[in-house]
């Protein structure tokens, strides 16, 4: 890269994660061992959603973008007319960018991404441009009490029937009570679990967390599920009736359901005992 010693972008916050609506400060690196022509010095902050699957051998995509801005730091386009040169040495060029409001979260899913990055760009006359890239994460803010069912105790009863040849086992009922039906990563899911195990086989039991991705795309859509979180339940024994409580589902560090903030993906959860 000839003169160009280092060139790459700095944030403030070095864990590159923000929230929706947060402000970006940071800045970018130049470090020359000889002078250097330039006609400008920029940034661009972006962000983008795309999908790509197919079907039946039939391709579908999609694609959406939230932002795309450039802020000049130096040379033409920040009026500093054409001839501009840098000398040896380091030169740091900060910034700062004020992300829009509701930004869904920064998700990576084969065969999708909602995706968040910065570029620094330096364009010298008659020559190639350098650049250096980074991506960071969003956080989208998800207020609860804004989703009026959130705070609703919920729950399911389900009966099945084991089968080996003709012979048909007697009924396993379970039951499953939520005290909420909203939560936020890192909280706990507090439930009760009830079942009877009237077959003649030993259960195993668990409470499980499952994501559902739909990915949207020419008005058809794929989907992936991923299970994202399990709590494993003692065996039941045939003829044995277990009350399962006191136990917690501790919600990871994933992206919220999504409530029209991405129109091609969409995130749904589930519990399933």
């Amino acid at each position: 890269m000839g003169n160009l010693k280092a060139f790459y972008i700095a944030l403030e916050n070095p864990q590159g994660v923000f929230l929706a609506g947060q402000t970006i400060n940071g800045k970018l690196v130049v470090e020359l061992d000889a002078e250097m022509k330039v006609r400008e010095i920029k940034v661009r902050f972006k962000g983008e959603a795309s999908v790509y699957f197919t079907i039946e051998r039939e391709e579908h995509d999609d694609y959406e973008e939230y932002f795309k801005t450039t802020i000049l730091l130096f040379g033409k386009g920040a009026g500093m007319g054409d001839d501009n040169r840098l000398p040896p040495g380091r030169h740091d060029f900060p910034f700062s960018f004020q992300l829009p409001q509701n930004l869904p979260s920064s998700f990576e899913e084969n065969p999708g991404f909602i995706r968040y990055t910065i570029k620094g760009t330096i364009d010298r006359p008659w020559k190639f441009d350098l650049t250096t890239k980074i991506a960071f994460t969003v956080v989208a803010m998800l207020d609860l009490n804004t989703r009026p069912n959130a705070a609703l105790k919920d729950g399911m009863e389900s009966t099945y029937y084991l089968c080996c040849l003709c012979c048909k086992s007697g009924p396993i009922e379970t039951s499953l009570m939520v005290d909420r039906v909203g939560y936020v990563p890192g909280e706990a899911i507090n439930f009760i679990a009830e079942i009877e195990n009237m077959s003649r086989r030993v259960c195993k039991m668990d409470l499980r967390l499952w994501m559902y991705v739909y990915f949207h795309a020419d008005e058809t859509y794929t989907s992936r599920i991923k299970e994202v979180g399990r709590v494993i339940h003692p065996d039941i024994q045939p003829g044995e009736t277990e009350i399962w409580s006191g136990d917690r589902l501790i919600i990871p560090p994933i992206p919220p359901s999504s409530f029209n903030s991405c129109r091609i993906i969409d995130i749904k959860y589930s519990l399933e005992v």
